[in-house]
């Protein structure tokens, strides 16, 4: 199992690339999973203060995940780099 993650990719775009996946030949929970990941935010609170402390973004990514090192490795050429 190898994990392959696109960062900055919007939800349209990613799309895309699972239609181009699907259109290949390749079968979704056989072949590859794949997980879309939204901008979110952490914020961290100090209760002994009571105010909020930081803010940290987790920045969009999504998270392929391939059962084939072949697939994996030809993915990672046509769509990571």
């Amino acid at each position: 199992m190898i994990k392959v993650t696109l960062h900055g990719k919007s939800s349209q775009e990613i799309s895309k690339i699972v239609w181009e996946l699907k259109n290949s030949g390749l079968m979704f929970n056989k072949d590859y999973d794949y997980e879309y990941v939204p901008k979110s935010y952490i914020h961290e609170y100090d209760h002994d203060m009571e105010i909020y402390t930081s803010t940290r973004e987790i920045p969009k990514h999504t998270i392929f995940t391939f059962y084939d090192d072949k697939i994996a490795s030809w993915f990672t050429i046509v769509y990571a780099i």
